[in-house]
Formats: structure tokens, C-alpha cells, sequence
């Protein structure tokens, strides 16, 4: 398919004549509306008053937000306006850099983000999902040997045995 240029900036896919317009601008409110604003001030929660000791905690929160996750959009988007047929951390870092190094970072972002999240999964059904189920269903068909169940998959071994059990099911 091929792509032909109509402007500086400008995009037109001539199979269907879709326009691509987003600014740099664009690039760096949409990725703050959604990156930065709502992840970057729960983790920064627990940082800003740790930067800021003594100070008032919701202030050191937005301070560090916008000086940490502001940083990261400002590059983000203007490797998105440099950039804009195409797009993303590989893209970005195999052209800014070298094509291996953009494949090292697909990778890795790859399978340690499936790590984490699939073992997130698996904690999060030994520690929050599981002991309620089975703590309502022993309350609701009256059999105490599933409360039983309920404190006893919470232990750090019944927990690690779930979380693989998670990981080998994804």
C-alpha cells in the first residue's frame, strides 16, 4: 500500500484516503491524559513524600508527576510528530538507536510484562480472589471446611503453588 505525502505533517493512505493529522501536541496531551495523569500519580503517591519529607503529600505527589511522567511524554511525542506513519518504543529505539537495541527492548518489556502481570494474576487469586470465594460459598452452603480453605490459601506456600498453577494456565 502505498503512502503519499499531501503537507508537512500530513499523511494520505491513498487505498482509502485516510489523513493522518495528530500534532506533536496532540501526541503529548493524549498520552498525559492517559498515562501520566492517572498511573503517574499513584506511583508517585508513594515517592513524592519520600522526596519531599516534611511537606504536604498530595503537592510532592503532583510536583514529582509532572517532573518525572511529563519528561517521558515530551519524548514520547516528539518521536511521534518524527515519527508518525509509524510509531512505538521498538520503532523509536531501533531507528534513535540501533535495530538490535529496539528489538531488546520489544523483548524484554515482552516477557517481563507478561511475568509480571500473569504473576500478579496468580497473587492476586491466591490473596484477594480466593479466600472470599470460598469464604461466601462457606457461608452460603454452610460448610466450614471451605473457610478452612480460605485462611489456608493465603499462606506464602499455598500462594506460590496458585501463582504457578496461573502462570502454566496462560
Amino acid at each position: 500500500m502505498k503512502i503519499a505525502s499531501t503537507g508537512p505533517g500530513v499523511f494520505v493512505r491513498q487505498a482509502t484516503g485516510l489523513v493522518r493529522t495528530a500534532t506533536m501536541w496532540d501526541a503529548f496531551w493524549m498520552n498525559s491524559i492517559g498515562m501520566a495523569l492517572c498511573i503517574g500519580v499513584g506511583l508517585m503517591f508513594f515517592q513524592g513524600p519520600y522526596l519531599f519529607p516534611g511537606g504536604d503529600a498530595v503537592i510532592a505527589t503532583l510536583v514529582t508527576t509532572i517532573v518525572t511522567a511529563f519528561t517521558f511524554i515530551y519524548v514520547y511525542s516528539k518521536f511521534s510528530a518524527a515519527m508518525p506513519r509509524s510509531g512505538g518504543d521498538y520503532v523509536f529505539v531501533s531507528r534513535a538507536l540501533h535495530p538490535f537495541l529496539g528489538w531488546l527492548l520489544a523483548w524484554s518489556q515482552g516477557v517481563w510484562l507478561i511475568f509480571f502481570w500473569v504473576g500478579f494474576g496468580g497473587w492476586f487469586m491466591a490473596t484477594g480472589i480466593l479466600p472470599v470465594a470460598l469464604n461466601t460459598l462457606s457461608v452460603s452452603l454452610n460448610l466450614p471446611i471451605l473457610a478452612q480453605w480460605a485462611s489456608a490459601v493465603g499462606t506464602p506456600p499455598w500462594t506460590i503453588a496458585i501463582g504457578v498453577v496461573v502462570i502454566a494456565a496462560f
